[in-house]
Parts: C-alpha cells; sequence; structure tokens
C-alpha cells in the first residue's frame, strides 16, 4: 500500500529534512512514476567541447554516472590525465576514491568526498533500474573504506555551488574554486558541465 502525500509531508516534516533531502523522498515516493530504462549518453556535442576549450578555468562535462565525456587543457592540469585511462575506467566517482595522486591534489578531500557522494548517492536512487549504479557501488564500498563509511551515512545532495582547494602541479601552491554545476544547456538534461571558477576573496569565509 502506498503512503498518502499528507503522510510524506509527516515524515518530512517529523525528521526535518532539507529541502534536497524533502525532495528526494517526493522523488522516491512518487507512485505515479514510470521506470524507463537509463541511457547514459556516451559523448557530447563537439561544440560543448569548444566551449570548454576556451575556458581558463578547469572545466569538465559528465553525465548522472559521472562519467568523464569531456574536458579541457586546465582540467587535465589540476586534476587528471583523463586521456591516459582507457574510456571504461573514466567515471569521476572511481578516480575520487581510487586515485591516489587525485585524492592527494584536493585539499579538503574529506569535504568534497562527503558532497560527491551525496551528490552520487541521489542520481543512484533516480536510476534504481540501471545495474550500473549498483554494481559501481559494491566495487567502491569493497575498494574504498571512505567510500563505504560515507554511503552508509545515506546524505543526499543536490548540484549546487561548492567550494574545492586543489594544491596545483603546475604553481605549486593550493588554489581554491567554486565549482558552477551547468544543466540544460543541451538537449540532455542528465549531462552537467562542471566549471571551477577560482575564489578571488577569502577562502575560508561564506563556506
Amino acid at each position: 500500500m502506498t503512503p498518502s502525500r499528507d503522510v510524506i509531508d509527516s515524515i518530512a516534516k517529523a525528521l526535518r529534512l532539507s529541502p534536497a533531502e524533502k525532495g528526494h523522498l517526493y522523488q522516491l515516493w512518487n507512485p505515479h512514476a514510470v521506470e524507463t530504462p537509463f541511457a547514459a549518453p556516451t559523448a557530447v556535442d563537439p561544440q560543448m567541447q569548444k566551449i570548454i576549450d576556451q575556458l581558463a578555468y578547469p572545466s569538465h562535462i559528465t553525465n548522472e554516472r559521472t562519467e568523464v565525456l569531456a574536458w579541457n587543457k586546465a582540467a587535465q592540469e589540476m586534476f587528471f590525465d583523463f586521456a591516459s585511462i582507457p574510456v571504461q575506467e573514466r567515471y569521476f566517482i572511481r578516480l575520487l576514491f581510487e586515485d591516489t595522486e587525485m585524492r592527494r591534489r584536493i585539499v579538503n578531500i574529506e569535504e568534497f568526498s562527503r558532497y560527491s557522494v551525496g551528490v552520487f548517492r541521489t542520481y543512484y536512487d533516480q536510476h534504481r533500474n540501471d545495474p550500473w549504479f549498483e554494481k559501481t557501488v559494491e566495487h567502491l564500498i569493497q575498494s574504498s573504506s571512505e567510500f563505504k563509511r560515507m554511503w552508509k551515512q545515506y546524505d543526499v545532495q543536490l548540484k549546487k555551488v561548492k567550494r574545492i582547494t586543489i594544491q596545483s602541479p603546475v604553481v605549486h601552491q593550493s588554489v581554491h574554486y567554486d565549482i558552477q554545476s551547468l544543466v540544460n544547456l543541451t538537449d540532455r538534461p542528465d549531462i552537467h558541465i562542471c566549471i571551477y571558477s577560482p575564489v578571488t576573496d577569502d577562502p575560508t569565509a561564506d563556506r
């Protein structure tokens, strides 16, 4: 038996859910939702690649599996040389927990990882009919104790500006960025363009 909207409202209120958590709860509850096979895009419009290539800031394009579909030179220098690994291994969520060099470069790795797991949890629950998500979670639980710990906390996040600090291998100092995640710039809403804009103010303020 499916609970009524009033019951879900009461649960959300009793648990004092955040707006992101409340929206996620309603999405899971929706009795009229029809599951359709999820087809993750595996390529982007060449024009989108040209756009991020013109940006001086690190930028990359992913789908909701966090597969890195495109990136610019700055992202390659600051984060990871995505071209150095096979296409089937270019998943940001896996690199974040399994690549020691990427983890070393991200100064606030605990905060950023927790945020990333929360976002990934949202995608995971949205695409429960896609076996790739279950397989990836099982893999990460086995390969990373940090991921296992964070996954069990069941945090839910939505895409929003988030600060990240990276130890730059280019200028040999920490660089602070705010992450701007842009969607709906293509005909696929499951494509996300992430632009890392340098922070010009005090990186510890308004966090």
